[in-house]
């Protein structure tokens, strides 16, 4: 939408063409259903006709990319207008995009025609900033509940703007999220993406024996730790490290916990799901997905599990199994625990696994625009030494002030796969 853009595009066209005498091949990634990005609705009406408009005789071909391989028009609400002006461009450069769309909202959209074009080119216009201001979220989707009222649900042009309500979910979970005001300050894990080509050689080092002592752990960057449960300058006399990791859509945490030497940890229970085992020494993993907030999952030294998901009402707490693969290890003053978690961005199964979209992020100039960034989650990690003198208790992201539960989801740290 921007003329420097367009100028400096067009500059790069005259560039290539002078050094040959063949006319351009373009691709055009118009794609709403890459990991990037993958919530905002992607309209390009506009950029798609002046681009074609400013190119087409310079231009013999088009390579047009509409999906990442799941099938080009799987939200075909949203996803056929590009390919529409495309097309409708191909057969005549020189038409008036405006007149076009005047035409399509009319026939496609019905009594709903004046909503959707303004839902539309809002969209457009204020994409980069859909993944970053609520206030630009809201007037979306405030614009869209017009359109959707304003046309028959069971009418031709319902049953067309349900398809695009459909897409629209994820968005109305980015907007909840970002109206929710959290303090400055909080801490922030960068997760490493272990499948990526530079771990070829460690990633599949892995065992889970609980004792972090794989080229998948120890290649890359230090363990962070644990604070003082209220934030106050005082360290925790027995120290907690961690790592996290992303691989194949699952989550991997790492954890070392010091202990007394020669003292054995306090085992509340050996047995999952056991109430038991928050008598005696154990870690608390709390997480907020983009989709679900939010799964506590509890691991004691003994690798006892209990899962529960916050986000349902309490007579459904333990319906929820993360499905994970735990590994613990007691050395002389140390233990320690490794976490296998898988996640799907599927909430068709809401009883089994972490349900949420890859929380990724880009480098920082390309999140200052607003690409190559996702929806973040949310974590906290808490040791508890219940059972001992003192029970003393840690977290990564300290609660200040709050009252002795754990569960302050507005506390809790971010996390992004980097």
């Amino acid at each position: 939408m921007d003329d420097e853009f367009h100028r400096e595009t067009r500059e790069l066209r005259s560039q290539w063409l002078a050094k040959s005498d063949n006319p351009l091949s373009v691709t055009l990634n118009y794609t709403p259903f890459t990991d990037r990005g993958a919530f905002r609705p992607q309209y390009w009406p506009h950029v798609a006709a002046r681009g074609i408009k400013e190119s087409h005789e310079d231009v013999w071909r088009e390579d047009v990319w509409l999906s990442n391989g799941k099938g080009g028009l799987h939200h075909p609400g949203m996803a056929h207008l590009n390919p529409y002006i495309i097309s409708r461009f191909w057969w005549d450069a020189d038409q008036d995009v405006d007149v076009l769309l005047a035409e399509y909202y009319e026939r496609f959209y019905g009594p709903a025609a004046n909503p959707m074009k303004a839902f539309i080119e809002h969209c457009e216009r204020e994409f980069a900033r859909l993944a970053s201001d609520a206030e630009v979220c809201r007037i979306a989707l405030d614009l869209f509940a017009e359109a959707k009222a304003a046309a028959p649900p069971q009418s031709v042009y319902g049953r067309r703007i349900a398809l695009v309500d459909e897409f629209l979910i994820p968005l109305r979970a980015r907007s909840s999220q970002m109206d929710v005001k959290r303090p400055e300050g909080l801490p922030e894990y960068r997760i490493i993406d272990m499948g990526k080509e530079k771990w070829s050689k460690v990633s599949d080092t892995l065992k889970l024996d609980g004792k972090l002592d794989d080229p998948f752990w120890t290649a890359y960057n230090s363990p962070r730790p644990l604070k003082d449960l209220r934030a106050t300058a005082k360290k925790p006399k027995l120290q907690t490290r961690f790592h996290v990791r992303w691989m194949n859509d699952h989550l991997y945490f790492g954890i070392r916990c010091e202990l007394p030497k020669g003292e054995a940890p306090v085992i509340g229970s050996r047995e999952n799901n056991d109430p038991a085992i928050w008598q005696g020494e154990h870690l608390e993993l709390l997480i907020e997905t983009d989709k679900h907030s939010y799964y506590q999952i509890v691991l004691n030294p003994a690798g006892a599990l209990v899962n529960i998901d916050r986000g349902v009402s309490k007579a459904n707490w333990y319906s929820w199994s993360a499905q994970a693969e735990v590994a613990t290890h007691v050395g002389e003053d140390f233990w320690t625990a490794e976490f296998k978690l898988p996640v799907t961005s599927s909430g068709e199964d809401p009883l089994h696994q972490i349900v949420g979209s890859k929380p990724f992020q880009s480098k920082p100039d390309a999140i200052k625009s607003g690409k190559g960034t996702s929806l973040p989650w949310y974590f906290n990690l808490y040791r508890k030494r219940a059972g001992t003198e003192g029970e003393e208790t840690s977290s990564f992201s300290p609660l200040g002030d709050h009252d002795e539960t754990f569960h302050v989801p507005l506390r809790f740290a971010k996390m992004y796969v980097q």
